[in-house]
């Protein structure tokens, strides 16, 4: 996600209560996020430097103590084969950045 919307997404997060947030700004950050903190959610860009949305999902559904987190995909990619992808590797969800609104 960009710096823009990661932090409305944070924003937003806090002003519904969740305060305890953590952000990575790439799939190898995000990995090691997940190696030493625990999450009750996880949401996912499938396009991040370094290591993509895609790899970090697999990842994490390939970790025993990890691969019931849900995790929910959001993208700017709109075509069939990335959400279908991201389904089958075990996302609950796939967002459309376009579609993601806070009122």
């Amino acid at each position: 996600m960009t710096t823009t919307t990661t932090a409305n997404v944070e924003l937003h997060l806090d002003l519904e209560g969740y305060t305890d947030v953590a952000t990575a700004r790439d799939g190898e950050e995000a990995i090691a996020l997940l190696e030493t903190s625990a999450f009750d959610l996880v949401l996912l860009d499938v396009m991040m430097p370094k290591v993509d949305g895609f790899q970090v999902l697999a990842w994490l559904k390939d970790q025993a103590r990890l691969r019931d987190l849900p995790v929910i995909m959001i993208s700017a990619l709109t075509e069939m084969n990335s959400m279908a992808r991201c389904i089958e590797l075990g996302a609950v969800d796939y967002l459309l950045k376009p579609s993601i609104r806070f009122c």
